[in-house]
Parts: structure tokens; C-alpha cells; sequence
């Protein structure tokens, strides 16, 4: 009898399971985002609540299960703060009635997302929680097969800038450097030491071929092999792992065959060269920990590269090390090869602070001005001005002095903050703003605290593109545009630039490969990662997720565009990486397990 009572719950928790995934994945049509993120997630928590269903996995009261539910409980939270809008299209207006039922299909839309990551979550602990790979030996040197990786993917993408986009892909920005470093004027609006990086092989070039387009193509180039030293950095990492060839060839057609690496490897914007500094600084932790190559020294020379390009080449650079060091302390305790990696933590993070502040100050180079950097702020103001009439005249008289209030909510982009931010330059009185520095945080307190939905709404809306599926954005560029500098596209092979174009846009175009393109998808990959290492225990694991998440962090803080794919690009250049790496047991330089006590 008991036994028959068992098989009939169980046969009534699948089909609620199933039901609430399927209505959830109906839901999804509605929505502005991509369908193919929710579509893969629904298959998937199917599929593995059969698993789940048919091996009787069901929540245990033990730490592995706590976890798994708070991780879907987040996941689900996502979902709904990033579709507020249609979930409250569902209840809105109702009759009693109607608005009961419209209440029910919330749940269940929410339920459906939830027992999705559960599922999921559930299924891949108990395939991969001690999973590791069978380590094996190759012959061939680890030198010798960087180099070849290298050389292949950099043949590549120079061929394909030579067919059909010399001299490489720019926009202002971009022109922008250029201009600073032939007029040795600057500011640090895009970071100085990456513009003169540009300067370097512009002055180089142009002293070498006396032509701006060659300089260009030169300092094209030089980024094409800085990306597949990166890159190919990560795949002789796995390796010297010695886990299986198709796994390593897999992750080396990854960073072939995406468009975005093709694209992005001629295009000069300083988020390609950071996200190449990252993966460097993450592979040589991982190695410095995992005791990995013969050669030490040059992992924690690497890892100093790595961390101080980090720190450097992008405004929230150093700030993300910063949270990357405070977590490493707090994993990795005191030992003594944990208080020499802090050393070189603090070292760098030293050196940069005053490569950023004092030596900038001492150049005279030009400070990023004060609104540049409250995007966010700027736009929850917006928003409340937009939306309330009841601000107080007191915050309108403040604002008034530093932005044309009036004027706010005909300018307000719910998915870009530039549109106000250029509001406030055109008022041009910054200054007042940064003499009433605490006057001005008061008021954005004081306005939050009254109105916390706004300000819940505008930060969603301009931050959702990076941690909520996907959606449609531009990623890479189009045209070269006009410019002072004689820079010109130049097409050597229509044909061939024409298949490239048809190439790459078919991931866009595509319904099905979109969800390679997807800044969302793949940080839901990544904090998946991050879950599974604190499900194992793994210390290694869990910190080599940091220093993106952390970078993720601080774009939700200050993210001036609500899904601009360049900004994520780390996410994507890491990937291969955190999928393979957490199942290499090495041995840690401290001897012991590296376990989460």
C-alpha cells in the first residue's frame, strides 16, 4: 500500500513539475527577451527532472540541497525582476476573479522557473560531484602547442582582416585614442594606459610606413596576437591538465569559430585587450594554485600581467581585483604560498592605485568627468522625475543647478543613461556637483526612500541585459564612419568579405545560435559553476569565477547601457575555461585538499 502511495506521489510531483515548466516556457512568447535562453532552460529541467524523477532524487535536509534551493530560489528571482513589466500585464486591471486566476499563473510561471534550476542544479550534483578528469600524459611539448594554437588562430583572423576589414573595425571611441595619443593631449575617459598602448603602434607604424592606415592595421595585428596568446594561454593550460583532446580541441574551436572572437580581435576598443588581461590573470592563479607547469616563475609573472592589465585597461578594472583579493583572502586563509599570492595581490593593486590617481594627476592627463560615472543614479533620478509628481521642490531647486529638470523625462532612455548624462554635460556645471558631493547623495537617499519601485525599476531595466537571457543589441561594428584622421575601410576580397559577413550575422539571425550570444545564457552558465564548486567544496573552483563575477558586479553598479555585449566579452573569453578547469584534481602548492571546510 505504502509503496503504491510512493508511485503516486511521485507520478503527481512530475506532472506538476512538468506543467509548471511548460507554462512557464509559454509565458516566455510574451516577453522581449530572446526565447531561445528559456526555451534550452525549460528542455533541459525536463529532461533532468525525469532524471531526478526516474533515480528518486528529491530535497534532502543536508547543505548540498539547501544550496541547490537557494540557487533556484536566485534564479527564479531573476526572471521575475527582469520581466516585472509583463508579469504585471497578468493582474493589472483584473476583476476579483480574474485577478485570482491572473495570480495563480504567476506562481506558476515562477514555480515552472524554479523547478527548472532545481531539476538542473539537482541532476548535475549528482553526476559531477566528484568528477574529476582522468589526467593523462602528452608527448608533445606544452611550448611547442601553444605556438601552433597560437599561429592558427592568429593566421586566421589576419587573413580575415586582410580580406575584408583593413586596416580593423573602429568607432568614435576608438578614434577618440587615436586622436589623443598623434595630438599628446589626453584624458582618461578611455584609460591612458590602454590609449597609449594604440599610441605606441600608431607612432610605430607611422614612422615605419607613413600611412594611418597601416598604422592602424599595425597596432591590428599586434592586438590579434595578444588575443590568441590569450587564448591559447587557456587551452595549453587543459593541456598540461592532460584532459581529453576533443574537450581541448572543442574549447580551441570556440575561440575560432565565434564571431564575436573573430570580430573583436581587429577592433580596437579597450574591452578586448581587458578581457584578454583577465583570462591570463585567471589561468595563472588556477596554475600558481594547482601547482601546474615546470615553469613558476612565468606563472606568477603572468599573473602579475594579468592582474595589472585588469586593474588598468578599464575604469572598474581595479576595483573588481580588489573584490577578487578580499574573496581570495577569506577562501584561501594563511598559508604560506596564500600570503605570498596576497603579496602580489597587494602589490599590484598598490602600483595601480597610484598609476590610476598620482601619476595620472602628475601627467596632467584630463580626469573622467563626475557624471561619467552615475549612470545608474542618473537614471533612477530620471525615472522618478518621468514617473512621480510629487518630488519635493526642494530635490527639483538641487537638481536644477546641475541638469534641466524640465527636460529629463522627454530625454529619459530606460536602456541607455547617455541621453541624460550628455542633459547634465550640456548644463555644464559638474563642478557643483563635485563641491556638493554629500548634499547630492542625500538627495539621491532621500528620493529612493520615497520612491524605491523607480528606483528598483531603472536599475532593472538598465542592468537586465547582462543577467537575464538575452536580448537584441547591436555586438559588433558596421560601418568604419567618417573621421579627421584619413582612416579608411578597405575591402582586398569582396567574395571573401561578403562570406565572413553572412557568417557572423548567422548567429544573430539564427534562432538556434543566438544562444551563443547571449550575455545572460552565459552568465547563468557561469554562476553555475560557481554553485557546483561550493556544492563540491572547491576552493580553486569557486575562485576562478571570481574575478568575472566580480566584473559583472560592477557593471550592474555602473553600467551605462542595459546590454552591451563588449562589456560582458570576459564572460565569454572565460568560459571554455571554467567549464573544464574545476575537474583537474592537482595538487594545491599547500598540500592540502582545497576543500571548503
Amino acid at each position: 500500500m505504502n509503496m503504491n502511495k510512493e508511485k503516486e506521489w511521485t507520478r503527481v510531483r512530475f506532472i506538476v513539475q512538468i506543467i509548471a515548466i511548460l507554462y512557464w516556457l509559454l509565458f516566455q512568447e510574451g516577453c522581449d527577451t530572446y526565447d531561445i535562453p528559456y526555451f534550452l532552460i525549460g528542455i533541459l529541467g525536463s529532461a533532468a527532472c525525469c532524471g531526478n524523477i526516474k533515480e528518486k532524487r528529491r530535497f534532502r535536509r543536508n547543505r548540498e540541497s539547501r544550496i541547490i534551493v537557494f540557487s533556484s530560489l536566485f534564479f527564479t528571482l531573476m526572471i521575475a525582476s527582469a520581466n516585472f513589466y509583463f508579469l504585471g500585464l497578468l493582474v493589472k486591471g483584473k476583476s476579483l476573479f480574474a485577478g485570482f486566476c491572473a495570480c495563480c499563473s504567476v506562481l506558476m510561471i515562477l514555480a515552472g522557473s524554479f523547478f527548472s534550476a532545481w531539476n538542473i542544479l539537482t541532476w548535475l550534483e549528482s553526476r559531477i560531484k566528484d568528477f574529476y578528469w582522468e589526467s593523462r600524459v602528452y608527448k608533445w611539448p606544452a611550448a611547442g602547442f601553444f605556438f601552433l594554437s597560437l599561429g592558427i588562430v592568429a593566421v586566421i583572423n589576419i587573413s580575415v582582416l586582410y580580406i575584408g576589414y583593413y586596416p580593423g573595425r573602429l568607432s568614435g571611441d576608438s578614434f577618440d585614442s587615436v586622436q589623443q595619443g598623434l595630438r599628446g593631449i589626453y584624458n582618461n575617459h578611455h584609460p591612458f594606459y590602454y590609449t597609449m598602448t594604440i599610441k605606441i603602434f600608431i607612432d610605430a607604424g607611422l614612422r615605419l610606413f607613413h600611412d594611418i592606415n597601416a598604422a592602424v592595421a599595425l597596432y591590428s595585428v599586434f592586438q590579434i596576437i595578444f588575443m590568441a596568446a590569450c587564448f591559447s594561454y587557456v587551452v595549453t593550460t587543459q593541456y598540461q591538465m592532460g584532459i581529453p583532446l576533443k574537450v581541448i580541441m572543442g574549447c580551441f574551436l570556440w575561440y575560432v569559430m565565434m564571431p564575436f572572437h573573430l570580430m573583436y580581435s581587429f577592433t580596437m576598443w579597450k574591452d578586448i585587450m581587458f578581457s584578454g588581461y583577465v583570462v591570463v590573470f585567471t589561468v595563472s592563479v588556477f596554475r600558481i594554485l594547482k601547482n601546474t607547469g615546470n615553469w613558476k616563475w612565468l606563472n606568477q609573472l603572468l599573473m602579475l600581467a594579468g592582474s595589472t592589465g585588469m586593474c588598468l585597461y578599464r575604469s572598474n578594472g581595479w576595483f573588481s581585483c580588489l573584490l577578487t583579493f578580499l574573496v581570495f583572502a577569506v577562501l584561501f586563509g594563511e598559508t604560506e604560498n596564500s600570503r605570498k599570492m596576497r603579496s602580489l595581490f597587494l602589490m599590484v593593486l598598490v602600483v595601480t592605485f597610484l598609476l590610476r590617481h598620482q601619476v595620472l594627476r602628475f601627467g596632467n592627463v584630463y580626469p573622467v568627468d563626475t557624471i561619467e560615472y552615475l549612470s545608474i543614479p542618473a537614471q533612477q533620478i530620471a525615472r522618478v522625475i518621468k514617473e512621480c509628481d510629487d518630488v519635493k521642490e526642494e530635490h527639483r531647486e538641487l537638481l536644477g543647478r546641475i541638469v534641466d529638470v524640465d527636460r529629463l523625462p522627454e530625454v529619459y532612455d530606460i536602456f541607455i543613461s547617455d541621453p541624460v548624462k550628455d542633459l547634465v554635460r550640456q548644463k555644464g556645471n559638474q563642478e557643483y556637483l563635485a563641491e556638493h558631493k554629500a548634499a547630492y547623495l542625500a538627495l539621491y537617499v532621500e528620493m529612493g526612500l520615497a520612491h524605491p519601485g523607480q528606483y528598483l525599476a531603472a536599475w532593472i531595466d538598465q542592468t537586465k541585459g547582462y543577467w537575464n537571457g538575452g536580448y537584441s543589441y547591436w555586438i559588433w561594428l558596421g560601418e568604419l564612419g567618417e573621421n579627421e584622421l584619413g582612416i579608411k575601410w578597405t575591402v582586398n576580397m569582396e567574395e571573401g568579405k561578403n562570406a565572413v559577413e553572412e557568417y557572423i550575422w548567422t548567429f544573430v539571425n539564427s534562432p538556434v545560435l543566438r544562444i551563443f550570444v547571449c550575455i545572460g545564457f552565459h552568465l547563468w552558465l557561469t554562476l553555475t559553476v560557481f554553485v557546483m564548486c561550493i556544492v563540491r567544496k572547491d576552493k580553486t573552483g569557486v575562485f576562478l569565477t571570481v574575478p568575472v563575477l566580480s566584473i559583472i558586479v560592477s557593471i550592474l553598479v555602473s553600467t551605462p547601457i542595459y546590454s552591451e555585449f563588449r562589456y560582458a566579452y570576459v564572460v565569454f573569453c572565460c568560459m571554455p575555461f571554467f567549464l573544464t578547469a574545476p575537474f583537474y584534481h592537482g595538487n594545491l602548492l599547500s598540500g592540502k585538499s582545497g576543500k571548503i571546510e
